[in-house]
């Protein structure tokens, strides 16, 4: 319930501080406005929701960077305007970055009727399957992933003219296969852990270390290797197996989903490689080695 009065509360009031000039100000006046709007009405949503629930309520309304404020405000390079259009008469006036989130969300007006808004948006993605949609007084949401972006579109009635459109759109998927590419293709790899025997396990030319650790016992050494490549999992494994001199396979499994490689080596060497996570898209999987040397 709160959450809910939070959510229309604030697209409530970013418009209505538009409507009232507030907008065409600077954005800290703005968000100063805005910022004493929410405070004068605290304390009687407070009562009100502790009044329906039964017990008390603290909201904090310290909105702190309420993005930029506006109207006809140019869309950000992050919002995907290709996988997410926007209705004809659009006027967005709220734009807000939460990059440490992956997040990008913006606010716009619109004369049509929040039903009508949700049906556009239904037409737009008619072909996609799992869209989760939820009706209340005055609005309707939608939920639902598409081009490996997560999207979340909240239409609300302001008034008998105008409209409120919220949308939020997650893009980590995303920024994390560009940070693999990006990893994948910059030259550069983590250490090896302390001691590691890379003159009898050496890595496969291509791959990046992306992290490493090393631990021991009593009767034990351990190392383990997490690493990336763009290679396919057979020539991964073929690779080591070519690589590895003298090892003695135990176990090789080799499938559409991953692949595993264990076995041991003279010395006291037991190994055992892999797969964990593997994006079809951007032709990336992520493996681990795991080294044990016997004392």
């Amino acid at each position: 319930m709160v959450k809910k009065v939070i959510c229309i509360l604030i697209p409530c009031l970013i418009i209505a501080l538009i409507l009232g000039g507030c907008g065409g100000g600077k954005k800290e006046s703005a968000a100063e406005d805005f910022n004493k709007e929410l405070k004068e009405t605290e304390k009687e949503i407070e009562k009100n929701i502790s009044d329906e629930i039964g017990s008390d309520v603290d909201i904090d309304f310290d909105m702190g960077d309420i993005g930029q404020i506006g109207m006809n405000l140019p869309l950000p390079d992050s919002f995907p305007k290709h996988v997410v259009p926007l209705v004809d008469d659009a006027n967005v006036v709220n734009v807000n970055e939460y990059e440490e989130n992956f997040v990008v969300s913006i606010l716009y007006m619109t004369k049509m009727r929040y039903d009508e808004v949700i049906k556009f948006y239904e037409e737009v993605f008619k072909d996609k399957e799992g869209i989760y949609k939820m009706q209340f007084d005055g609005g309707i949401s939608i939920e639902l992933g598409k081009d490996d972006y997560g999207i979340t579109i909240q239409a609300y009635e302001v008034d008998d003219n105008n409209s409120n459109v919220m949308i939020d759109v997650n893009y980590r998927v995303l920024a994390e296969r560009e940070k693999l590419k990006a990893t994948l293709a910059s030259g550069k790899s983590a250490e090896l852990p302390y001691g590691y025997p890379e003159d009898i396990f050496p890595i496969l030319k291509g791959d990046k270390v992306t992290d490493s650790r090393y631990s021991e016992t009593e009767d034990r050494i351990y190392f383990e290797l997490y690493l990336l490549s763009d290679k396919l999992s057979k020539d991964i494994v073929a690779g080591y197996e070519a690589s590895w001199s003298d090892i003695k396979v135990n176990y090789k499994s080799i499938s559409s989903e991953d692949f595993q490689l264990s076995g041991d080596k003279e010395d006291g060497y037991e190994f055992y490689i892999e797969e964990r996570t593997k994006d079809d898209v951007a032709n990336i999987i992520e493996y681990t080695i795991s080294i044990t040397k016997r004392k």
